[in-house]
């Protein structure tokens, strides 16, 4: 079964898609946001990515300077951007929106760190939005970076958006492990870090 959720307020359903929407406005009157898919049961199952979508897709913007949105208007664009940590841990910003044309762009760049052996930190704070695709990137990202002995890791602050879909798909105990736990801290009480 589908699950949706809207990208302003936050609102889910696991609805069908036009049940989903009418309900949303039904509860929400004044919110605008599109409904979108953010996690469908039976891809869970499916070994890899669908790729013909995203390999038509250009590949990201990767920076070290700040995505600067158009007047009016936030840029929902997916794009990284690279920074250095204090601790010599390559921050990976991830911006815009996470979903399956940006997935398999994401996999590719990580699997670039991974090979190269550079411990990586994941920062989820800057997204706007993550469907089923982005979470399965991210989970595969993970696991075999574990499974490799890579050190990876996710940031504890994460964006409202992906935090909700931690929350929904059940899987803060995979983004943040328990035995990371006492070396996670972070300044917002209110994210993950606090609830794991």
């Amino acid at each position: 079964m589908p699950l949706y959720a809207c990208e302003r307020c936050g609102y889910t359903s696991a609805a069908f898609r036009l049940e989903a929407a009418r309900l949303h406005r039904l509860e929400y009157p004044d919110c605008d946001g599109v409904m979108r898919i953010i996690f469908r049961s039976d891809e869970r199952y499916r070994g890899a990515l669908y790729t013909s979508a995203a390999a038509r897709q250009p590949a990201p913007r990767v920076s070290t300077e700040e995505a600067q949105p158009p007047a009016g208007m936030p840029d929902r664009t997916f794009a990284i951007r690279e920074t250095v940590d204090e601790d010599q841990v390559l921050r990976v910003t991830l911006l815009g929106d996470l979903d399956l044309s940006a997935a398999e762009a994401l996999g590719a760049r990580l699997a670039a760190l991974k090979s190269a052996g550079r411990p990586t930190r994941l920062d989820l704070s800057k997204l706007a939005f993550i469907d089923s695709f982005g979470v399965q990137a991210l989970l595969l990202a993970l696991t075999d970076a574990r499974w490799k002995g890579w050190p990876l890791e996710v940031a504890p602050t994460v964006s409202p958006g992906v935090e909700r879909a931690t929350q929904i798909v059940g899987i803060a105990q995979v983004l943040w492990p328990p035995e990371s736990l006492p070396s996670r801290t972070s300044p917002d009480t209110s994210g993950p870090a606090s609830t794991a």
